[in-house]
């Protein structure tokens, strides 16, 4: 459950992770009418413990799950996400970190990166996956090395990540887990993903005509589909199952789409 690994998180790194004041009913029900479907069950109490998740001293990170901001709204509208975002964070720049929700059950699905509004890939398979990720990139901080290389000796039993210059240090680290080394999207023309032996593929391809891509950002290692600047003036990404990483993008202009699929492929 997702209230589990919030708490888990917490409790193993209380210097570190500091759990945000949950929402009201009333404000779960508000929220729930902003994404306009609604709320898996374990989204509902995660809500009810905890809006989201703050990270380092001074609170340098903060995973949001209510988007106070109504970033979500931009990265539908302007980015043209090919399925119902719910923005989790900035990655600091342009992009930001987002859930994909299915538009008919509501269903939270994976989270992806989108990268400068021209990119995506899959940073996890789903939120609870994504949570996990940052206490796997705590664990993996070899605290001795840091504090050794920062000439830094601790009374003993203090908590090395309740000193300010070691968690500096060590924070660049974790956060590092968000650059996932990714690998190209397959790309398919909409012939080629009606044909497709994956069902998923071609289903979603069914119905779609030459103007479409089918992009498909699963397996084993992340994939990445970008579009250049000038080509996002040709491409709408709108058609996407929600929770799966297979996704369309409608080109205006059909001529350029096998340019597109050949260069990405």
């Amino acid at each position: 459950m997702l209230v589990t690994r919030v708490r888990e998180l917490v409790d193993e790194f209380p210097a570190l992770f500091r759990l945000l004041p949950g929402l009201s009913v009333a404000e779960v029900d508000a929220l729930a009418g902003r994404i306009g479907l609604p709320l898996p069950d374990d989204v509902r109490e995660l809500l009810a413990v905890t809006r989201g998740i703050a990270v380092g001293p001074d609170d340098v990170y903060v995973e949001r799950f209510d988007d106070p901001d109504d970033r979500s709204a931009y990265h539908r509208t302007v980015v043209g996400w090919p399925a119902h975002p719910w923005v989790l964070s900035s990655d600091g720049g342009r992009g930001a970190f987002l859930v994909s929700i299915h538009p008919g059950s509501g269903a939270w699905g994976p989270v992806f990166h989108s990268s400068n509004l021209t990119s995506y890939a899959v940073q996890a398979p789903s939120l609870g996956a994504y949570l996990d990720q940052w206490g796997a990139a705590a664990r993996s901080v070899n605290v001795q090395e840091e504090l050794d290389g920062l000439g830094l000796e601790l009374p003993e039993g203090t908590d090395p990540w309740t000193d300010k210059e070691f968690m500096s240090v060590a924070l660049d680290a974790i956060v590092d887990f968000r650059n996932v080394d990714t690998v190209p999207a397959r790309v398919l023309t909409s012939a080629a993903a009606r044909a497709s032996a994956d069902g998923s593929v071609a289903e979603l391809a069914a119905g779609l005509d030459d103007a479409w891509l089918v992009v498909d950002l699963g397996g084993d290692v992340p994939a990445r589909f970008a579009l250049s600047l000038s080509e996002r003036d040709e491409a709408v990404p709108t058609r996407c199952p929600g929770d799966s990483t297979v996704f369309a993008v409608r080109m205006r202009h059909p001529g350029k789409a096998v340019e597109v699929a050949a260069r990405h492929s």
